[in-house]
């Protein structure tokens, strides 16, 4: 079965280089320099926080910290979260 042929596009490097800019090509908005600075620093920050591998040690005192934080009942309840969230952001809760 022959397949459609389908038009070739030249690719153009991207400043960003994020599919969600691709997908937005057509779109009216155009996010201001600061909004740019702002996305590409969230996600420097997000790439040094998140995808950086932990050591075995690293993990053991991640857990070693909760559980002893636990224990010492320094941890919030979700209740607690909750009725903060609330009180600080009443235009949320509806």
């Amino acid at each position: 079965m022959a397949t459609k042929p389908y038009p070739q596009t030249e690719e153009t490097p991207c400043s960003l280089n994020e599919p969600a800019v691709e997908y937005h090509a057509d779109s009216k908005y155009i996010p201001t320099p600061s909004v740019i600075e702002s996305l590409c620093r969230a996600e420097e920050d997000y790439k040094a926080e998140w995808i950086r591998p932990h050591t075995l040690e690293e993990i053991h005192a991640i857990c070693d910290e909760a559980e002893a934080d636990d224990e010492a009942e320094r941890l919030l309840s979700c209740d607690y979260v909750h009725s903060e969230m609330k009180r600080l952001n009443p235009w949320l809760c509806k």
